[in-house]
C-alpha cells in the first residue's frame, strides 16, 4: 500500500507543479519574425499558443490591405490552434479515459 501512496503524492505534487506552471504560461510570450532580414513579418504567441499580434511592413502592403490582411491570419491561426488543442484532448481522453486518476488530477500534456 506505501507504493500506491508514494505514486499518489507523487502525482498530487506533479499536479501542483503543472498548475503553477500553466499559471506562469499566461504571461509568456514569444514573437517570430521571417522576411527581409526577419522584419517583414512578426507574430507574437501567448503562453498557450494563440497569436497576440501579427505584424506586417508597411511596404508589403497597402494599408487597408495590411489592416484586413493581419486579422485573417490571427483569427485562421488561433482557429486551427483551438481545433489542435481539442483533437489532442479528445486523443488524451480516449488513451487515459479508463484509468482512474485522483480527483482534479490532469495529465501535463
Amino acid at each position: 500500500m506505501l507504493g500506491i501512496e508514494k505514486l499518489m503524492q507523487q502525482a498530487k505534487e506533479l499536479q501542483e507543479k503543472m498548475a503553477t506552471m500553466e499559471k506562469n504560461m499566461a504571461t509568456w510570450q514569444e514573437t517570430g519574425t521571417a522576411g527581409a532580414g526577419g522584419e517583414a513579418v512578426r507574430v507574437t504567441l501567448d503562453g498557450k499558443g494563440m497569436v497576440v499580434t501579427v505584424e506586417i511592413d508597411d511596404a508589403l502592403l497597402s494599408p487597408a490591405q495590411k489592416i484586413v490582411l493581419t486579422d485573417l491570419i490571427k483569427t485562421a491561426t488561433n482557429q486551427a490552434s483551438e481545433k489542435i488543442k481539442k483533437r489532442v484532448d479528445a486523443e488524451r481522453s480516449e488513451l487515459f479515459g479508463n484509468i482512474p486518476m485522483p480527483p482534479g488530477f490532469k495529465l501535463p500534456f
